[in-house]
């Protein structure tokens, strides 16, 4: 039964824990030093207040859900939720680990690695967008090959404010660099508990009016506001800006292209609609290039053919 999960999760850990002992008993010389220690207890300490905020963050509306309606919007939700973390699983997982170490070779030129972290922020922000787009079209699709029953359909409602919420999430491994380059542990925790309560704040005030729509537009909101937060401080104790007005630019060319399927086009033939609905998201690219959302170095740097690309970056 459900203890078949805990089990794999076990399983799993456990295999991972025997594959890296060799690895570790290789290249490891077993050593206690409280120098060594104090510094990662110092910046780990303060972060167990964010972890707890973000697990209020993705599941405390689940509980709000079932205090103020009942158990078939807990599970719509989870169902919608579900289907928009594909932009978690092709986004933001890989992501994280890959920028990471870029990011850290630029330390000892602080102003490139500002530049950088700056430049792959928009390089995501593009590519994320166009992502959310292509899955909250195709939503309704994805429900009814999972779900044939109409009763599960209405979860498809929240898929694109979910899958926004995910890429917001992704979003946070840039703008959080300032903080993390000066070890600002405690103001990291901070910024992620002040949304965890201004998320718990909407969900009370969304949810009795709204459901599962306001359950989601509660944690895209948390979302936003964590990453204003971060990007707030960033700037302030590392001097680390970002282009908003780009953000904003391609957050509203996705909403609008949404918005023409959603609220103008109707499709009797589910062929029809994968056709229609892949064209429209498939003309982002040209919106992004023509609007001048790259600069000519980059327009000039994508018609390059790939072989000359990798000796240009070499």
């Amino acid at each position: 039964g459900l203890l078949s999960l805990i089990y794999g999760i076990i399983c799993q850990l456990s295999i991972c824990c025997l594959c890296w002992i060799p690895i570790w008993y290789k290249v490891s010389r077993p050593k206690f030093s409280i120098s060594v220690l104090k510094p990662p207890l110092a910046y780990g300490y303060p972060q167990i207040l964010a972890g707890y905020s973000g697990l209020l963050i993705q599941s405390g509306d689940r509980y709000l859900l079932k205090l103020f309606t009942d158990t078939r919007s807990v599970g719509l939700y989870s169902i919608g939720y579900k289907i928009a973390s594909l932009v978690n699983v092709f986004l933001v997982t890989p992501i994280k680990p890959a920028i990471t170490p870029i990011i850290l070779r630029a330390e000892s030129n602080p102003t490139m690695q500002r530049d950088l972290i700056s430049k792959l922020a928009e390089y995501y922000y593009i590519y994320g967008i166009f992502l959310c787009l292509g899955l909250s079209l195709v939503a309704p699709e994805i429900v009814q090959l999972f779900a044939p029953k109409k009763d599960f359909w209405g979860c498809q409602t929240i898929i694109p404010m979910i899958a926004l919420s995910y890429f917001q999430h992704g979003l946070g491994n840039f703008v959080n660099w300032g903080n993390i380059m000066k070890n600002k542990s405690a103001l990291i925790s901070t910024n992620i508990a002040i949304s965890a309560v201004a998320n718990v704040v909407l969900n009370l005030l969304f949810i009795p009016y709204w459901g599962i729509i306001g359950a989601a537009f509660a944690t895209l909101l948390s979302y936003l506001i964590w990453n204003g937060l971060k990007i707030y401080f960033s700037a302030r104790v590392y001097d680390l800006y970002f282009n908003i007005k780009k953000m904003i630019l391609l957050t509203i060319l996705g909403i609008a292209l949404y918005s023409i399927v959603v609220w103008t086009l109707e499709f009797n033939s589910l062929f029809v609609a994968l056709c229609v609905k892949s064209l429209i998201a498939l003309t982002y690219p040209a919106w992004v290039w023509y609007l001048g959302f790259l600069d000519q170095k980059e327009k000039d740097w994508i018609k390059i053919p790939a072989e000359l690309n990798k000796d240009l970056v070499s």
